[in-house]
C-alpha cells in the first residue's frame, strides 16, 4: 500500500511536470503563429505597397510615352449656357498634323468635329459650348421598412438622366496617311447645373407608415455657391396639395449670417399622403422642386 501511495504521488507530479511542459509548447506555438500572421499581414502590406508604386511607375512612364498629354477641362458659364474649354499637350507633332476635337451630347452616337487652336508650342484647346439646366444636384435616399408603402426607385431614372447629359470626347491627329485618336472620355454635364446650386441630399425614412425627412445641402467644394435658404415639404393626396410644411433647419434664424446646410423634419407622422414633393429657396429667389413618388 505504502509503495501504490509513491506510484500515485510520482504519477501526480510526473503528469504535472508534462503538462506544465506541453502547455509551455503550446504557448510558444501560439507565439510563433501570431508572429507568423503578424508577419503575412506585414509582408501583404508590403506587396500591396509596391504593386501600388509599381502602378503609379507604369502610368507615369505611359503618360510620357503618349503622344498626347491629359486632356484638362475649364468651365466658364455664359448666362444660360456654359462654356467648356478643353485643353492638352500635343508630344508629337509633325508640320502638316491636322488636330482635331471629336465630342458627342448625350445618346448620339455622331460625334461632332471642332478644329483645335494652337495656343503654343504645342498647346491645344478647343472651346465647346453646351446647354444646361442650372439647377441643384438631387439624390434620394429612401429608407424603408416594416409594413410601409412600397416607394418608386428612382436610380434607372437617374442613370437615364446621366447617359442623356453625358458629353463623350476624344482628340484625333492626322498626318499623311496616319490618323491617331486619344482615349475616349466622358463627362457628366448635370454636375455643370448644379456649380452654384451644390448637391441636395433628400433623406426620406418610412417605418410602419411614419416617415421622417431630412435634406442635406452641400456645396461640392464650391465657394461661389448660392446660399440655401429655405425647404417646403407639399403634401398631396392625389392631385391635391393638402398641406405645405416648412422644414426646420439646424440654424434656427434665417437672418444669421451662417448659411443654413441641413435640414429636417423633427416630428415624424403617419403617411397619409400619396407622394412628397420638396421645394427648395436659395437666396437669389430661385425656386426648384423634386417629386418624391409614393405607391400603395
Amino acid at each position: 500500500m505504502k509503495y501504490y501511495r509513491y506510484f500515485v504521488v510520482i504519477s501526480l507530479v510526473i503528469s504535472v511536470l508534462m503538462n506544465y511542459v506541453l502547455l509551455n509548447k503550446i504557448e510558444g506555438l501560439e507565439n510563433q503563429g501570431d508572429s507568423i500572421l503578424e508577419y503575412q499581414n506585414q509582408l501583404m502590406s508590403n506587396i500591396q505597397s509596391q504593386t501600388s508604386n509599381i502602378e503609379n511607375v507604369m502610368n507615369e512612364i505611359k503618360q510620357e510615352q503618349s503622344w498626347i498629354s491629359t486632356i484638362e477641362s475649364f468651365v466658364d458659364r455664359k448666362g444660360s449656357q456654359a462654356e467648356i474649354t478643353f485643353e492638352w499637350q500635343m508630344k508629337e507633332l509633325q508640320n502638316n498634323s491636322n488636330i482635331v476635337f471629336n465630342y458627342s451630347l448625350g445618346e448620339d452616337k455622331e460625334y461632332l468635329t471642332v478644329p483645335a487652336v494652337n495656343k503654343k508650342n504645342g498647346l491645344f484647346y478647343v472651346t465647346v459650348p453646351v446647354d444646361v439646366e442650372f439647377e441643384p444636384h438631387w439624390v434620394i435616399q429612401l429608407n424603408a421598412s416594416g409594413n410601409q408603402a412600397e416607394v418608386s426607385n428612382d436610380k434607372e431614372i437617374e442613370e437615364r438622366k446621366f447617359d442623356q447629359n453625358a458629353m463623350k470626347y476624344f482628340v484625333s491627329a492626322s498626318s499623311d496617311d496616319i490618323v491617331k485618336s486619344s482615349e475616349i472620355h466622358k463627362m457628366d454635364l448635370t454636375n455643370l447645373g448644379s456649380m452654384d446650386y451644390g448637391l441636395l441630399d433628400v433623406i426620406v425614412d418610412m417605418t410602419n407608415n411614419d416617415y421622417f425627412v431630412s435634406v442635406l445641402h452641400s456645396t461640392e467644394g464650391n465657394d461661389n455657391f448660392i446660399p440655401l435658404k429655405k425647404v417646403y415639404i407639399m403634401k398631396y393626396r392625389n392631385k391635391e396639395l393638402i398641406k405645405e410644411e416648412k422644414l426646420i433647419s439646424d440654424d434656427s434664424s434665417d437672418s444669421s449670417e451662417e448659411e443654413p446646410v441641413f435640414f429636417r423634419m423633427k416630428q415624424s407622422e403617419k403617411l397619409e399622403y400619396t407622394r412628397l414633393l420638396v421645394k427648395v429657396v436659395y437666396s437669389n429667389g430661385q425656386t426648384f422642386e423634386k417629386e418624391i413618388n409614393l405607391k400603395k
